[in-house]
């Protein structure tokens, strides 16, 4: 891991303590920093926390304030959107713009469906719209009776094939670091409950196609997607588009496939700045 690196991280985790409430009755940990009238709020669960999104966080909290929450404790999109919320009064804060990449860009758009009225935009990446036939419950089934050593060897080998690409070098030591950090987190916080939540979150959005009050005249939020041609998820950009016609589109280079924005972050962190600006 290069010194310096980690010198960057050390010096973020002594800035930005992690709070935690009791919301639901689950446990909600968060951390917030920044500067500005923007605030940007990010979700996270799974084998993600609060302080894997490190690099975000810096790079947006020089004109944004930066709310990372966790959500890994909820098993609906309700209890999302609740706890996200108790966040935010929490901490006096009121309309955000919802950012996220992956799977928190799924938490995103969830979040959006019902929260809309809190929404000023959002910002995601490298992220899918709701599809029903991207529920396998078969899947599903098989998860719930794996032994949890061995889903953790799948999900580091699924995770270093998506690292596995080359990146230049000012790249490799946020990527060096980012890996290291989710090794940690899969073998330290990823639990069995965790994981089946995500799963959970993830086959409820996916039966929501519609968008709900987001993709009706209700909500006149903007949204910024970036994508890339080779990207799991790029063969349906069209459906977000089609259901939130308020859509920019901006198409990375290719070459990264899923790493695009952390490869081309200079471009990407650009475009996001000029998107909140623009709000």
């Amino acid at each position: 891991m290069p010194e310096a690196e980690k010198a960057r991280f050390a010096a973020f985790v002594e800035a930005h303590p992690l709070g935690e409430l009791v919301a639901d009755g689950l446990r909600v940990p968060y951390l917030f920093g920044g500067t500005g009238e923007r605030i940007v709020l990010v979700l996270t669960a799974a084998h993600a926390t609060p302080f894997q999104a490190y690099d975000s966080v810096l790079r947006l909290e020089t004109e944004s304030r930066v709310l990372v929450v966790d959500v890994g404790e909820c098993s609906s999109l309700d209890e999302v959107a609740r706890c996200a919320d108790c966040v935010l009064d929490a901490e006096g804060l009121g309309h955000v713009v919802a950012f996220g990449q992956s799977v928190s860009g799924i938490l995103a758009q969830a979040y959006a469906m019902r929260s809309a009225s809190r929404l000023d935009g959002m910002v995601l990446a490298q992220t899918v719209p709701p599809k029903r036939e991207n529920n396998r419950l078969a899947a599903l089934r098989i998860l719930r009776v794996l032994p949890m050593g061995l889903l953790r060897r799948l999900i580091k080998r699924k995770l270093g094939r998506l690292a596995d690409v080359d990146v230049p070098l000012e790249v490799k030591a946020r990527r060096a670091m980012s890996l290291a950090l989710l090794s940690d987190t899969v073998d330290n916080v990823l639990t069995k409950k965790r994981l089946m939540n995500a799963i959970r979150l993830i086959f409820e959005f996916n039966r929501e196609e519609d968008y709900g009050a987001v993709a009706r005249e209700a909500w006149r939020g903007r949204v910024l997607l970036f994508t890339s041609e080779d990207d799991p998820g790029f063969a349906d950009v069209d459906r977000i588009v089609r259901a939130l016609p308020r859509t920019e589109v901006h198409v990375l280079r290719r070459g990264a496939g899923h790493l695009a924005p952390a490869v081309h972050s200079r471009e990407y962190y650009d475009r996001i700045s000029l998107f909140l600006r623009s709000l």
